[in-house]
C-alpha cells in the first residue's frame, strides 16, 4: 500500500516595500533581481518548470528559474517581461507539480496569451494534468478515481463525477450535496491552483484543476492580452469538470483592456470558479475578471509573498511509523511513491500543527487510485502540545495499491 502527501503547506516571510506616492516602484526584497535576464519571446514558447534547478526562491537565477521545495513554487526573476500579441505562453509542470512566481525588476507587457489551464478529461486510462499549481482529474476506466487537490470532486449518489472546487464549490446535479470543496484565502497566501473533477465509475474521466501564478512588477502591469488558467472540461455529461485556478497580480500600476479568467470546465458537473486577486497604487485594468477578482484598496506599503511565521500551518510528520518527506511528490508511480507500507491495516498518520487553535478541526482527504474507491475524509484528534505547536493523529483506511492524501484545517 502506497501513501502519498499531496499539498504541503507553505511559510516563512517575505514582503515588498512599496513606496505610496504615483510615482513610485515596489522595492523587491532580493539581491539577485534581473538574474534570469528579460522574457521576450516572438513565437510561442513553453517554459519547462521541471528545469529549474532546486534552491533558494531569491538566489540568482540563469533563465531557468528557481525551484524552492519549502515555498513550493518555481520562481523566476526577470528584468522585464513582454508578450507580443498572437503569441502564447504556456508551462510543462515541474515534478512537484508547485506554482509559478515571476518577479520582475521592471515592466510587463502582456499583448499576447499566458496559459495555465488545466488538462481536459478523456476517455479510458489515465488523467489530464492540473497547470502548475493545480491538480489532475479524475482517470476514468478502471481504477476510476475522485479528482485530485483539496477541492477535488467526487462521485455522487447516482455514481456521476462532481466538479472540482476552489473559490466555490463544484457543481452536481443530485439535490441536497454539493461537489468539491471551497479552500484556500482570497488573497491567494499560499498561491494554490485549482482542484480536478471526479471520473464517474465507468471510462469517462474528470478534468483537471487550473494552475497558479503570482506575478509581481516593480513597474507596470500593461495586459492587452490575457492570463488564463481555466479548469479543464469534462469528457463526459456523467464526470466532473476541474477549478479554476489562482492569479495574483502586484504592481505600482495595472492597466490595459484584456481579460483575466479562472472559471471552472464545462461539461458534465462544472468546476467551481477559481480565485483572482490584485494589487496596485492605480489600476486602470477595464476588466473586472471572470470571476470577479478581488482588489486591494488601500495604498501597498507591504505586499506578502510567503505566508508568515504567524499563520497556521499543517505538515504530516509520518505515516505508519515511517516518514513523509519534506518534500512530498504524490507520484502513483512504481518507484516514485513517498511512502510504502507492507500491510493493509489501517495506519496512524501523524501531523504536526502550527499556530492552529486546539478547538479546530484537522481533516484528512484520502484519494485511492486503484479499485475504483471513492474518497474518504477521516477526522484527525488532537494528542498534546499548545496553539503554538501541536500534535494530532489520524487512523486512515488501507488498501491495496496507491492513494494521495491531503491535510487541511477549519478554524474555529
Amino acid at each position: 500500500m502506497n501513501m502519498q502527501g499531496l499539498v504541503r503547506p507553505l511559510a516563512l516571510a517575505a514582503v515588498f516595500a512599496v513606496a505610496t506616492s504615483a510615482s513610485a516602484q515596489i522595492s523587491i526584497p532580493s539581491a539577485n533581481l534581473g538574474t534570469d535576464g528579460s522574457l521576450n519571446p516572438f513565437q510561442n514558447r513553453t517554459i519547462m518548470l521541471q528545469n529549474a534547478p532546486t534552491g533558494l526562491w531569491d538566489q540568482a537565477g540563469d533563465g531557468r528559474g528557481v525551484y524552492d521545495a519549502e515555498k513550493w513554487a518555481v520562481v523566476y526573476k526577470y528584468s522585464s517581461v513582454s508578450i507580443p500579441a498572437n503569441v502564447t505562453v504556456n508551462f510543462a509542470n515541474h515534478p512537484s507539480g508547485a506554482p509559478v512566481v515571476w518577479l520582475v525588476s521592471g515592466d510587463v507587457t502582456i499583448n499576447g496569451t499566458v496559459t495555465l489551464n488545466g488538462g481536459n478529461g478523456f476517455v479510458g486510462l489515465g488523467a489530464p494534468n492540473g497547470g502548475p499549481g493545480g491538480f489532475s482529474g479524475g482517470q476514468g476506466g478502471f481504477p476510476f478515481t475522485s479528482g485530485r487537490g483539496p477541492g477535488g470532486g467526487r462521485r455522487d449518489a447516482f455514481n456521476q463525477g462532481t466538479g472540482g472546487g476552489f473559490g466555490t464549490f463544484g457543481t452536481t446535479r443530485v439535490t441536497g450535496e454539493v461537489g468539491g470543496y471551497v479552500y484556500g484565502t482570497g488573497d491567494l497566501v499560499p498561491l494554490i491552483g485549482g482542484s480536478g473533477g471526479s471520473a464517474d465509475t465507468g471510462t469517462r474521466g474528470g478534468g483537471a484543476g487550473g494552475g497558479a501564478i503570482l506575478v509581481v512588477a516593480s513597474g507596470t502591469i500593461t495586459l492587452n492580452g490575457s492570463i488564463a488558467a481555466n479548469g479543464g472540461n469534462a469528457c463526459c455529461g456523467e464526470s466532473g469538470s476541474g477549478s479554476g485556478g489562482g492569479i495574483r497580480l502586484v504592481c505600482n500600476s495595472l492597466t490595459g483592456i484584456g481579460s483575466v479568467t479562472a472559471i471552472g470546465g464545462n461539461g458534465g458537473n462544472t468546476g467551481g470558479f477559481g480565485r483572482i486577486r490584485t494589487e496596485t497604487n492605480n489600476d486602470t485594468l477595464a476588466t473586472p475578471g471572470l470571476p470577479e477578482r478581488s482588489r486591494g484598496t488601500d495604498p501597498i506599503t507591504i505586499a506578502r509573498l510567503w505566508p508568515d511565521a504567524t499563520e497556521p500551518k499543517v505538515t504530516a510528520v509520518s505515516l505508519g511509523g515511517r516518514p513523509v518527506p519534506a518534500d512530498p511528490r504524490a507520484l502513483c508511480t512504481f518507484g516514485n511513491t513517498d511512502v510504502e507500507l507492507n500491510s493493509a491495516t489501517p495506519a496512524i498518520l501523524t501531523i504536526n500543527a502550527r499556530n492552529v487553535p486546539l478547538a479546530s478541526e484537522i481533516w484528512v482527504r484520502i484519494v485511492p487510485a486503484t479499485q475504483g474507491q471513492n474518497e474518504q475524509r477521516v477526522q484527525a484528534s488532537f494528542q498534546t502540545g499548545t496553539f503554538q505547536s501541536s500534535t494530532w493523529a489520524a487512523t486512515l483506511p488501507v488498501s491495496n495499491g496507491c492513494s494521495t492524501f491531503t491535510i487541511s484545517v477549519v478554524l474555529p
